[in-house]
């Protein structure tokens, strides 16, 4: 959301909500307010504080606006043709480094079984350059759709 279009949201708090003019003059309150909604849509914004405002005489709360708004970003991820169905729904693009943390958080707690499979874990194959997508194929390739856990799936090894 540009500048221009949170001031025209501000204007139309000031004008639903004068009861709240002391708490809209802030210029704390109004910062906060305007880094909240920087990923959502200015009509998305005006829609939810509408809603909010036909049934509320009070100032809403920053999550009362933006509780079911769905950032720009996601938005638009949605729409990318590039990504089938199951590829969105599983993890969109904005999503990947979240779960590349996460899984290299926990192929760390599970170094030595990763090593004693003849495996690294992310950072050590990240600092090598390996890309995401081959180290996972390769955890997969040894531990199957478990991905990390505690021994090598034997279903996926040929071991009995």
């Amino acid at each position: 959301m540009q500048t221009e279009e949170f001031d025209k949201i501000w204007n139309l708090y000031q004008t639903l909500f004068p009861a709240a003019s002391s708490r809209l003059k802030n210029a704390n309150t109004r910062k906060a307010w305007q880094v909240a909604l920087e990923p959502y849509a200015m009509d998305d914004v005006v829609d939810a504080s509408m809603r909010w405002a036909r049934k509320n005489k009070f100032f809403p709360d920053i999550a009362d606006i933006t509780g079911n708004l769905i950032p720009e970003q996601l938005a638009e991820d949605a729409e990318d043709p590039a990504l089938d169905r199951e590829d969105r729904r599983m993890c969109p693009k904005w999503m990947i480094p979240y779960v590349q943390r996460t899984f290299g958080r926990i192929a760390e707690g599970c170094r030595e079984q990763l090593h004693a499979a003849g495996l690294e874990t992310w950072r050590e194959a990240s600092e090598r350059g390996v890309p995401w997508l081959e180290w996972l194929a390769a955890c997969r390739a040894v531990f199957g759709e478990d991905i990390l856990p505690l021994e090598p799936d034997s279903r996926v090894c040929g071991e009995a």
